[in-house]
């Protein structure tokens, strides 16, 4: 949780996804792929140390990493997963809704910047592994015990 990776072909980056957000920002100018896997909407502090955590932060690390300005972040699209509820429905979980937070702040934040989803598997209750092929451009995801499905590939109209 909170790790973020960039990678271009022909590496392979992935992650499993339970509550958390997979967000996976592709650059086709550079043809690198970006993924931070965040646990929650919105860090305490304004720098935390491991900004690869929250949504607010973790995106904005990302783009660092890949080398991108916040107006180059505009040509970018991005594909997402994740935010189940692990919790059995109950009051508490329902109140809680730490997935249902994660989706809403992480769709918000991309919509700020311009980046549009081209993908989502989001929400349910099993957890999530999310694989990008970097060779092939494409984005896999699979819920846990279910076989991998195809999320997005390059040339996939948005």
């Amino acid at each position: 949780m909170g790790e973020i990776g960039v990678a271009k072909n022909p590496n392979t980056l992935t992650t499993t996804l339970g509550s958390c957000i997979g967000i996976v920002l592709i650059d086709s100018k550079e043809n690198q792929f970006g993924l931070v896997h965040v646990m929650l909407p919105k860090a305490l502090e304004e720098d935390p140390k491991e900004p690869g955590r929250y949504a607010d932060t973790g995106i904005v690390a990302l783009l660092k990493e890949m080398d991108i300005s916040s107006p180059r972040a505009r040509k970018l699209k991005a594909v997402i997963a994740g935010g189940a509820n692990m919790f059995q429905s109950t009051a508490k979980s329902q109140r809680l809704g730490i997935g249902e937070n994660n989706m809403i702040a992480v769709k918000e934040i991309l919509k700020e910047m311009g980046i549009p989803i081209l993908g989502e598997d989001l929400g349910g209750t099993k957890g999530r592994k999310l694989r990008i092929d970097t060779e092939k451009q494409v984005i896999f995801v699979s819920q846990i015990g279910e076989g991998e499905k195809e999320l997005w590939k390059s040339g996939q109209a948005a």
